[in-house]
């Protein structure tokens, strides 16, 4: 398939998807997205992770576009301040209240601005992802050291607790909270309802006037569906896990291991 010589977004999720599983970027990926780059494309990373974490990739592929972090609640162009930011946000007194209320289930509860971390203990698996280093970082009990309101909230429990805990979140879903696990582990994050990486591509669709039909997406997760369903050309990895995204979406030829993002938008565009 050829595209016609129109400007497009690549809107890419990060793991699992772009990344290998090592959480790598190869060197025939960067060379494809820095190619479509250059050819006046809009290349949007998007996912869960905070922009410190992507950063390192975002600079690497040479990029000047917007990016989605925190799975939408955060929204903006680290390259050109010109372009209107879209920031979302937990009420604080909320998220103490949570906390206080499941201290008791959790062995570990993290919260963080796009300058501080708030967590009770370390938690060196969240380090892999929401790095502590560069960052201020609060630790002790949250409702105690929680000052601002935070972008995230990613806590740990065992899953006997998941119906007591999911009852403690129900109270606020006025104020747009949810709750989802992160597949089979033992870690849950709030996120806001009103927040989604779906909702970020369509602020940047809009923002930058560009159509449905000239959006190309890839993702590999159940939080991949909504930028998958608005996008005009949406696939699925083939390493995908997600039963929703497998019965609804194509699927690349080639997992997140063997390049299939840029293979895929090599044939898209006849690179």
């Amino acid at each position: 398939m050829s595209m016609e010589n129109k400007r497009k977004i690549i809107t890419v999720d990060m793991d699992g998807t772009l990344l290998n599983d090592e959480h790598l970027l190869s060197s025939y990926t960067k060379e494809i997205l820095q190619k479509l780059s250059a050819m006046g494309h809009i290349v949007v990373l998007n996912s869960g992770r905070p922009y410190r974490s992507m950063k390192g990739y975002y600079e690497d592929l040479g990029l000047k576009s917007p990016i989605i972090v925190y799975n939408g609640a955060y929204i903006f162009n680290p390259s050109d301040e010109s372009f209107p930011p879209l920031r979302l946000s937990f009420k604080k007194e909320a998220i103490k209240e949570i906390y206080e209320a499941s201290k008791e289930m959790t062995t570990s509860f993290m919260c963080e601005s796009d300058a501080t971390i708030y967590s009770d203990v370390y938690d060196p698996h969240l380090d892999r992802f929401f790095w502590y280093k560069g960052m201020e970082h609060r630790l002790g009990e949250v409702y105690k050291t929680l000052d601002v309101d935070p972008m995230t909230c990613i806590f740990k429990a065992e899953h006997q607790f998941d119906d007591k805990i999911i009852a403690i979140i129900s109270k606020y879903k006025h104020l747009n909270f949810g709750y989802r696990h992160w597949t089979d582990s033992l870690y849950a994050e709030l996120y806001l309802t009103n927040a989604s990486k779906e909702e970020g591509l369509l602020y940047i669709m809009k923002e930058m006037d560009v159509d449905k039909e000239d959006v190309i997406a890839f993702g590999d997760s159940d939080n991949d569906y909504g930028v998958l369903k608005v996008s005009g050309h949406p696939y699925t990895m083939k390493n995908c896990k997600s039963a929703l995204l497998k019965e609804s979406f194509p699927a690349t030829e080639f997992s997140n291991n063997e390049d299939g993002v840029a293979k895929e938008l090599a044939k898209i565009f006849l690179l």
